[in-house]
């Protein structure tokens, strides 16, 4: 079954709830367990209840670790990974990059699937088991998943969203500055090419991805001017993330952006010159200076009346960015409604969809 990283949270909520094994399978880097994680701290946050998660890596866990070993009495010492801390509701065990796992472990996974106990020992009541990893078709270096361990379990297939990816940068301590150029950028290319690009071409290769975008920008948030300012630094680390190809399309799209760096920029531009990725970041460095600035009115109207000369789609472009940044400052959004309520009647016949937007 598909789904989304946006609804993924549901879904790992009802697992806990009803205590149902999954797995998550998908792409390298679309932000699984990273998902994952941050659901069981919101699930701890609604329930009240205390969650005990335990991270197994199959593929360099030693077997020991998962079996016990044999004593001289004939059973099974207690395994490792069954050495729990107590007082927890749930004790949530994901086995995170399952498809790296061999045969043998799988069989061990079988067994506590199936029967909840290893050689004798068993699990809590209260275990939850996660599997998470990528798919034979996603070139990997997966192993195939054993029949009777799938068939033990809900697969869930899962996709990149954009907008959930983008919503959690907000919450990241990432430089809203770089954040909004590689937003706007990904939003540039035509469905979100570059958001999670990855083909068997580019195995033991950087690629775009979720996680490798957010890595990417964390790494160079503290020196961020210097690496806007110098080319070459700027392509040789974003390189190193996401690939070389969305490395340099990201380039040429800063140095367009870097030419709009205040409002008395924008007002200086003649529109009817730019080619069309500069009318794109033009407009959507607009949208930035006219919410930084909407308070001084006359400076605003200015901005808003050269705006009102481009193509009516840059125009919805502009006010929805505008709309998404001012949406709970009330006050802000009379001021955008008062500007469009101004236009003459053919221009809003011709954006009328963002009226769906200020109601």
């Amino acid at each position: 079954m598909k789904v989304n990283v946006k609804n993924l949270k549901g879904t790992i909520k009802n697992a806990i709830t009803t205590k149902t094994s999954i797995m998550l399978a998908g792409k390298p880097g679309i932000g699984k367990t990273e998902v994952f994680l941050q659901t069981i701290k919101e699930f701890e946050k609604e329930t009240n209840k205390k969650c005990n998660i335990k991270i197994i890596y199959l593929h360099s866990t030693l077997l020991e670790q998962l079996t016990g070993v044999p004593t001289p009495n004939g059973t099974w010492s207690k395994p490792e990974i069954l050495n729990l801390p107590e007082g927890y509701d749930y004790y949530i065990f994901l086995f995170d990059d399952i498809h790296l796992a061999d045969k043998n472990k799988q069989g061990i996974l079988f067994q506590i699937l199936t029967h909840h106990y290893v050689n004798g020992h068993k699990f809590p009541e209260n275990s939850i088991f996660v599997l998470a990893g990528n798919g034979v078709e996603d070139n990997a270096g997966a192993n195939i998943m054993l029949a009777p361990v799938v068939n033990r379990l809900l697969k869930f297939n899962v996709e990149a969203d954009y907008d959930s990816w983008k919503n959690y940068l907000k919450s990241t301590n990432i430089e809203k500055k770089i954040a909004d150029i590689v937003t706007s950028f990904l939003e540039y290319e035509t469905n979100n090419k570059y958001f999670h690009y990855y083909n068997d071409t580019m195995e033991n290769e950087p690629f775009p991805s979720p996680r490798s975008w957010t890595n990417m920008m964390n790494f160079i948030t503290p020196s961020l001017d210097e690496m806007l300012d110098n080319r070459e630094l700027f392509l040789e680390t974003t390189s190193a993330a996401i690939g070389k190809e969305a490395a340099t399309k990201l380039l040429e799209y800063v140095i367009v952006f870097n030419r709009f760096k205040s409002i008395d920029d924008l007002l200086a531009v003649n529109v009817k010159k730019l080619t069309s990725i500069e009318y794109y970041i033009y407009t959507i460095s607009s949208a930035k200076f006219f919410v930084e600035n909407i308070n001084k009115k006359e400076l605003t109207e200015k901005l808003f009346n050269l705006i009102t000369k481009l193509d009516p789609t840059y125009i919805v472009l502009f006010l929805k960015k505008v709309i998404d940044a001012t949406i709970n400052k009330d006050r802000h959004l009379t001021t955008v409604k008062s500007l469009i309520e101004k236009l003459p009647e053919n221009l809003k016949e011709k954006i009328s969809e963002i009226f769906d937007l200020i109601k």
